[in-house]
């Protein structure tokens, strides 16, 4: 294998890495030390994919776009499977027992639902827009509103590009727009939400609590795997991640 310069699918990959790997860095420093982010509530990742934004469209750095379509393709999923595997603590056990069913039911419905809402209205614009001033606009390009703002870019881009075999020119990039789209609402928008949210004493204290930076930090859990294990607990998440995906 060639380790040269010249292997760029090596190094473009390890570079991409590093770049993403000092913005949230970089992001998690001025919203640790800077009091106008803290008190915002805005999470590192959105920080830094800001900053990313910025110093992107300046110039000062260019990034592979097809290796950013991968890791978020990727990475999404990774990310949902790593939620899924974590175990509630015993007390969140106990409390959810009674209505945990429930609140699993009315959240898969109202999301469900959401989609379906979601994927008529798109389709609804795209129609009369293909039969009024846009003629000859795809029409089931609607679809891509619940797959790109709903779901995120990875379900954009992925139907977005078999669309674009189809006859619709631009479907991957339409797909990824939606999704940014979708992406800056739920920054901005949800970022205000939780600052409403704030002022109106409505916040769990856990939620204060990190936003002052005021953090419990527990060495072991009972039921964790022990330090003295010959495979540390990080490796052995990244196995069972990995098994999964």
């Amino acid at each position: 294998m060639d380790f040269s310069s010249a292997n760029k699918e090596l190094w473009g990959f390890i570079l991409t890495s590093g770049v993403l790997a000092i913005l949230l860095i970089l992001g998690n420093l001025l919203r640790r030390k800077t009091r106008f982010f803290r008190n915002a509530l805005a999470p590192t990742s959105v920080i830094a994919g800001f900053i990313g934004l910025i110093v992107s469209e300046s110039g000062l750095i260019t990034l592979d776009i097809d290796l950013l379509h991968m890791f978020t393709y990727h990475g999404l999923a990774i990310g949902f499977i790593a939620l899924s595997l974590r175990v509630p603590q015993l007390h969140d056990l106990k409390k959810q027992k009674g209505d945990g069913l429930y609140n699993s039911v009315n959240s898969g419905m109202l999301i469900v639902s959401n989609y379906l809402m979601q994927g008529a209205l798109g389709l609804i614009i795209t129609i009369i827009a293909s039969f009024t001033f846009a003629p000859g606009f795809f029409k089931a390009s609607g679809i891509l509103l619940p797959m790109g703002y709903g779901q995120g870019p990875g379900q954009g881009n992925n139907i977005g590009a078999m669309y674009e075999s189809y006859g619709f020119v631009g479907g991957q990039s339409f797909g990824l727009a939606i999704a940014s789209i979708g992406f800056v609402w739920a920054s901005i928008g949800g970022i205000g939400y939780l600052y409403y949210l704030k002022k109106k004493n409505k916040l769990p204290d856990t939620a204060i609590r990190h936003s002052k930076d005021q953090v419990e930090v527990i060495f072991q859990e009972d039921d964790e795997v022990p330090l003295s294990e010959p495979v540390d607990r990080l490796t052995l998440q990244v196995a069972l991640i990995a098994l999964v995906y």
